[in-house]
């Protein structure tokens, strides 16, 4: 069972090789795809923190703890440019707005916090139901709030996938356990 030091590594090594294969696809099927260095860069950090993501069911995790900060952080940027959400936040409530706006963010890390504590190690957050979970909160995070299309959104996507899939590939020796879709039970 790597450490933090361990998915964090793995990831980075990972990368590469799913961006080299996610290239190769695209050259077979003739669909040429050479992402921004701001897409990139994106996509590095969403597999490098997806390489070490579940383990924040861990209680002495470096990971929760910046879970906390980033989740909430990601829902507020979204809400930043969707336009009901400015109106009402700096428009009716003026100087107030950015009061609301941190004092958001703070709640939100502890909801997150708290609601970290009710999950076991090695539970629901390593299968590939989770994978699949966090890749797709990326997905419409990507999609509504950062307004990413096509391809740029599909190679983020994937991404985050196999960011969690890596750590799942480092954490179990027995192939057949990185294969299970959903543990004994939501919390176990």
């Amino acid at each position: 069972m790597p450490n933090l030091k361990g998915h964090v590594t793995g990831a980075v090594l990972m990368f590469p090789v799913y961006y080299t294969v996610y290239h190769s696809i695209g050259l077979i099927t003739g669909e040429f795809y050479r992402p921004s260095s701001g897409v990139l860069a994106l996509a590095y950090v969403i597999f490098v923190v997806g390489g070490d993501l579940p383990d924040i069911d861990a209680q002495a995790a470096p990971i929760r703890w910046f879970t906390q900060a980033l989740v909430p952080l990601m829902f507020i940027a979204s809400l930043w440019d969707f336009h009901p959400f400015e109106d009402f936040l700096f428009y009716h409530l003026g100087n107030w707005g950015y009061v609301v706006y941190i004092f958001a963010l703070v709640v939100g890390g502890f909801l997150v916090g708290y609601t970290l504590r009710l999950l076991k190690h090695r539970g629901f957050l390593h299968t590939i139901s989770f994978a699949i979970l966090y890749a797709g909160v990326i997905y419409l995070w990507l999609r509504w709030g950062m307004e990413f299309k096509g391809n740029d959104l599909m190679f983020t996507t994937l991404a985050a996938f196999f960011g969690v899939y890596t750590h799942l590939l480092l954490d179990y020796k027995n192939p057949a356990i990185i294969l299970r879709i959903f543990p004994k039970g939501p919390f176990s």
